[in-house]
């Protein structure tokens, strides 16, 4: 349900759900509406907005500054633990006062043809602030080590030395594979800033 202050004096699960959705459409809808001069047809706004709301996680890139809000606008029928991790990442980045960026790294493979093509592996976050950068993925979870090596992927294609941290949802106690990346759970990495120096 998010983090608006007023949510934890809701009882039930449908007082938050109206809540939101009330928040949403009587405040910022009708806020913009006015502010902008858009007119009374909201039907161009409610499909952007709900294009946006499905979109966290996605290449798009876009995240909602409450995940109550986007879950509300989406009347919480998509719940991809995965890309609400993202989005919560993405705001205490945010909050932490970090410039974010998406990561693309390019490298040069070789085909089963024996041909050289372009390949790009993504890096969900690139958080800097003055002289620090942190590469960040997001992996809710990480069950095998097929997985493993496919979320640290783009880290062994970056070539310096800055901080490669692995996020995920379990409560782990923190630990460094080979290559020196981080792997550290949202819970830590949420309440303990140092936690992204370990």
């Amino acid at each position: 349900y998010g983090g608006m202050p007023l949510i934890l004096r809701q009882k039930t699960p449908q007082d938050k759900s109206k809540y939101l959705h009330d928040l949403f459409d009587k405040i910022y809808l009708d806020d913009i509406m006015a502010r902008h001069k858009l007119g009374h047809d909201k039907t161009v706004l409610d499909d952007l907005l709900d294009l946006m709301a499905s979109s966290v996680g996605s290449p798009m890139k876009y995240y909602y500054s409450d995940v109550g809000l986007r879950n509300a606008r989406l009347n919480f029928r998509q719940q991809e633990e995965n890309h609400i991790m993202e989005n919560i990442l993405y705001n205490e980045f945010r909050v932490r006062e970090f410039d974010i960026d998406v990561g693309v790294v390019e490298v040069t493979a070789k085909t089963d043809e024996g041909k050289n093509k372009r390949v790009q592996y993504e890096v969900d976050f690139v958080a800097n602030r003055g002289s620090k950068r942190y590469y960040i993925q997001s992996a809710f979870a990480i069950p095998d080590e097929e997985k493993r090596k496919q979320e640290i992927r783009p880290f062994t294609k970056i070539q310096d030395s800055f901080k490669k941290i692995v996020v995920v949802r379990e409560d782990i106690e923190p630990w460094h594979d080979e290559n020196g990346i981080l792997y550290v759970g949202i819970e830590q990495f949420l309440l303990d800033e140092s936690a992204m120096d370990m």
